[in-house]
């Protein structure tokens, strides 16, 4: 299982880093790869074009058939908006949401998380 993530301030990056799986760095700047790998798609809440980016990884060759789920990462003040790119991509790509949570560093959170992925 590996780890697709976007990041833009560096937290889910340096959160990502921690986990013990092969991590997939997205960006706007980089050509998407094939997967033939199974994988989770971890992502935060800021809006500017995450959702393309990720749409984009998603649609090449298909590695919508290796997602095997979403990880919002967002902010409770965001109200109704809290882990929206997640949401967005659920509903676009028919994908669950296995897991969300604030911005947190915590060793319990990366060890759920783990275990939540390994569970997969």
């Amino acid at each position: 299982m590996k780890v697709a993530y976007y990041t833009i301030m560096g937290n889910t990056k340096f959160f990502a880093e921690d986990l013990p799986f092969d991590l997939i760095e997205l960006d706007p700047y980089t050509t998407p790869q094939k997967e033939n790998d199974d994988f989770v798609v971890m992502i935060p809440s800021y809006g500017s074009g995450i959702v393309d980016v990720v749409a984009d990884f998603l649609d090449f060759e298909d590695n919508k058939s290796r997602c095997k789920g979403l990880i919002g990462i967002g902010e409770l003040s965001y109200g109704d908006d809290y882990i929206q790119d997640a949401k967005e991509l659920a509903k676009m790509y028919d994908l669950q949401i296995i897991f969300d949570f604030e911005n947190d560093h915590s060793q319990e959170l990366k060890d759920k998380v783990t275990e939540i992925i390994k569970a997969l």
